[in-house]
């Protein structure tokens, strides 16, 4: 399971108002453990068209990535199980301690 995204707005750019037109945020889940292979396929196959870092957290990978081809990374990315546009983060949700049942 992933862990919450505890994420500096900073790092993301896609959520910001200053990113290059066109540009959305990206967040690809992979298996736990497996998050450097998915974040190094993603740097190879897409350095000439990312905005900005590749940011690795347990169970997920985030990055920005041009809107009109958006269409390619499920067809492309071997490593990784979802992918998600991210519209917005909401930071500061009380939950309750996590308790087994």
């Amino acid at each position: 399971m992933a862990l919450p995204l505890d994420l500096p707005l900073s790092e993301i750019q896609g959520l910001r108002e200053d990113v290059p037109q066109g540009y959305v945020t990206i967040e690809a889940t992979s298996v736990t453990g497996f998050e450097g292979a998915t974040k190094m396929e993603i740097e190879d196959r897409f350095s000439n068209i990312l905005s900005g870092p590749v940011v690795k957290r347990q169970g997920r990978i985030l990055f920005d990535f041009p809107l009109e081809q958006v269409e390619r990374l499920p067809q492309e990315l071997r490593t990784v199980d979802n992918v998600y546009l991210l519209i917005a983060l909401e930071s500061g949700i009380p939950f309750q301690s996590q308790s087994t049942v």
